[in-house]
C-alpha cells in the first residue's frame, strides 16, 4: 500500500526543474543555474526537497554533505530544498557535486525572524556568484588538479577547500555567505 501512495504521489506532484522552478518563484525566490547533465536528472522528492540522488540525510545537515564530499565517495547530484526546524533556524539549501566541485550553500529564508525581502537579495546575489563559480572551474577543469569545496552557511560560517586543504574560513557571525563567495572566487580568479 506505501508502495502504491508513493507512486501516486510521484504521478500527482510535477517533478524536475519545471516543478522547482515554479516552486522557487511562487515564493518570489531566485533559482539557481543548474547544470543541464544534472538539471534533467532532478526529480521533486519530498514537499521543498527537489534532488538528483536518493536522500537519507535531511538536507539542513549541510556538515553530513560536506564531510561526504571529502570522502571522494559520491558521484555528482545537486540538491535543492528548504528545510529547518524551530521558529527561526529555516535555510534554502543548494548542493551540487560536479566533477571535482563541491558547493554546498545553506542560506537562510523562512525563518520567523527573517527579513524574508532582504533574505532573497542576498540568495539571489549569493547564486549569482555561486553561478560564476561554477563557470570559472568548468573553464578551468583541465587544469584542476585537485577537488574544490566550498560551504557557505548564515548559520554555520564559510570556508573553501583545494584538495582538503582549508584555503579560507569565515565566521557566521562576523561575514555573509555572499562575501565570503565573492572572496573565494577573486581567490580562484587569482590562480589562473
Amino acid at each position: 500500500m506505501k508502495a502504491q501512495l508513493e507512486i501516486i504521489k510521484r504521478w500527482l506532484t510535477p517533478s524536475g526543474p519545471k516543478s522547482a522552478r515554479s516552486l522557487f518563484k511562487s515564493a518570489g525566490l531566485p533559482f539557481p543555474t543548474i547544470p543541464e547533465p544534472l538539471a534533467a536528472k532532478l526529480e521533486h522528492r519530498d514537499k521543498w526537497l527537489f534532488s538528483t540522488r536518493k536522500i537519507e540525510v535531511p538536507p539542513y545537515f549541510l556538515q553530513q554533505y560536506a564531510e561526504e564530499f571529502e570522502s571522494g565517495q559520491v558521484t555528482d547530484y545537486v540538491i535543492l530544498s528548504h528545510d529547518g526546524h524551530g521558529i527561526n533556524s529555516y535555510a534554502i539549501q543548494y548542493y551540487l557535486v560536479l566533477q571535482g566541485l563541491g558547493l554546498f550553500l545553506h542560506l537562510k529564508w523562512g525563518g520567523v525572524y527573517t527579513n524574508n525581502e532582504k533574505a532573497v537579495a542576498d540568495i539571489s546575489a549569493a547564486f549569482d556568484v555561486a553561478d560564476r563559480i561554477v563557470a570559472w572551474i568548468e573553464s578551468m577543469r583541465d587544469d584542476l588538479k585537485h577537488p574544490v569545496q566550498i560551504v557557505a552557511s548564515d548559520f554555520y560560517g564559510c570556508y573553501w577547500m583545494i584538495g582538503g586543504e582549508k584555503q579560507d574560513e569565515w565566521d557566521a557571525w562576523e561575514n555573509t555567505p555572499l562575501k565570503a563567495l565573492n572572496a573565494i572566487l577573486e581567490s580562484l580568479q587569482s590562480k589562473k
